[in-house]
């Protein structure tokens, strides 16, 4: 399999790949977290940000990250809409796999489990949560 070496952006490693299939491939056999890195997380990235980034695979889904691979030679890499990549992967491993689903409005991320079921019968959603994640002063409020 070829190796894979993120490139640095404003400290923010971010993988090169050209293609979803090839993101997922790549990911397929780790136990890490997909991150999608855009302008906003390499401008703005916090150290925690940049660590838990750092250690997992943080994958181009936007323009100005591409731009930003581009800009540091890597000419083939391509921006990953996270949207269509989770749906990839939901499809190709839907039958082997279990899902923890975080992200959205607490509506719509449970809008999404109800037609992921339908979808793809027997998928495995172990849970699922709003990605609304607070700290724990503001869960205390």
């Amino acid at each position: 399999m070829k190796m894979f070496k993120p490139i640095a952006l404003n400290e923010v490693n971010t993988f090169p790949f050209k293609s979803p299939q090839e993101l997922i491939t790549y990911a397929s056999d780790k136990k890490q977290i997909l991150i999608a890195v855009n302008a906003e997380k390499i401008l703005h990235a916090s150290t925690e940000t940049k660590r838990i980034i750092n250690g997992n695979i943080g994958y181009a889904d936007g323009i100005g990250a591409v731009m930003a691979l581009k800009r540091k030679g890597e000419k083939e890499s391509v921006k990953i809409p996270g949207c269509e990549l989770w749906l990839e992967i939901i499809r190709e491993f839907y039958k082997s796999k279990s899902f923890y689903l975080v992200g959205s409005k607490q509506e719509i991320v449970e809008a999404t489990v109800a037609k992921l079921k339908i979808e793809f019968h027997n998928i495995q959603i172990l849970n699922y949560r709003d990605g609304f994640i607070k700290t724990e002063e503001q869960n205390n409020l």
